[in-house]
This record gives C-alpha cells, structure tokens and sequence, in this order.
C-alpha cells in the first residue's frame, strides 16, 4: 500500500507509487512527473550560471546575499537567461560605474549598478528573445509542400508522339478544330 506525500513543487497531494521519485541523501523528495523535477533542475542550473556571469561582471568572487536578494528581484519578471543576457549588454556601463568610489559602501554600488540593468532590462530581453526566434527557426527543418505538376498527359508511362514538321510550321499550337 503506498503512503500519502506531497509535491515538492506545486503541493499537490499525490501517493508514493505514482509520484516520481528523487532520493537526496537519506531523505526522499516527491514530484508530480519527471519532467516537472528536469525543468526545475534546468532552471536552477541557468541561475547558477547567471550568478557566475553576474559575479565575474562584477568583479567579486561569488555573489553576497545582496547581490542574490536583486537578482531574484529581477528573476520575478524575467528568465535566468534573459538577465545574463542584460548584464553582458550593460558591462561597459556596469565597470564605468564600478570604477566610481562608493565610499566603500557596497549597498550603494550594488543599487546603482542593478538601477543601470533594470533600466534597460526590457530592451534587451526583447532583444534576447527575438535572437533564440531566429535560432529556432535556423534550426527547425523546412517543411516543403508537396506541389502537383500539372500535365497534359494522363498516362506518364505513355510515350510522346514526335512531330517531324518544319520549326517554321504554327500547327503545331493549334488544335483540330482550328484547321
């Protein structure tokens, strides 16, 4: 008989036998379906990824709560992806602003330079998504159509009757009835 458990995810009520399981230690994690643990997995991975590009931008060895707390801040609204993308377009202002004296405050500095992101953030996610439009649609197979040539001959098997007249001689474009 299988026990009652929750999704880690969603919350929904779900049974041991039919939920998919992810065993982390010694404890047991229960989600809806594979695909739905893959796609969190996938999502967790991409922020990990924009938490590095984010640091080396900034110049610091990892990200600092502060750092973590606007990042997720701008994680509302917009895709791990989409935010790397704006601190890669916005780095030249970003080490402009990192080169000002902040007074050793980093609260300050950590503000002006997610202010500068977030004030173009919407510019280059349009950006950012038109780009992964076209990469798709490079990438996606070209489907053809498949198109009926129109012949006059019902039968293709059948040979064509040659006619030996002049190159000069027009009855060769007029029916019979014409003659």
């Amino acid at each position: 008989m299988a026990r009652k458990c929750k999704c880690k995810i969603c919350g929904r009520q779900l049974t041991t036998d039919i939920a998919y399981k992810v065993t982390k230690g010694k404890t047991n994690n229960y989600y809806c379906s594979e695909e739905e643990y893959k796609s969190i997995e996938k999502e967790k991975e991409a922020m990990d990824k924009c938490k590095i590009t984010i640091a080396m931008i900034l110049e610091v060895p990892y990200c600092t709560p502060l750092i973590t707390k606007y990042i997720n801040k701008l994680n509302e609204h917009y895709t791990a992806d989409e935010i790397s993308f704006a601190f890669k377009k916005e780095e030249k202002q970003i080490s402009r602003a990192l080169q000002k004296d902040f007074r050793g405050n980093d609260f300050t500095k950590y503000k002006y330079i997610f202010t500068i992101v977030e004030n173009n953030i919407y510019k280059h996610s349009k950006e950012y998504k038109k780009q992964q439009e076209d990469m798709s649609r490079l990438f996606e197979p070209e489907v053809v159509e498949n198109i009926d040539i129109i012949n006059d001959d019902t039968d293709l098997g059948k040979p064509r009757q040659i006619n030996n007249k002049s190159d000069r001689d027009i009855s060769v474009f007029l029916d019979d009835d014409d003659f």
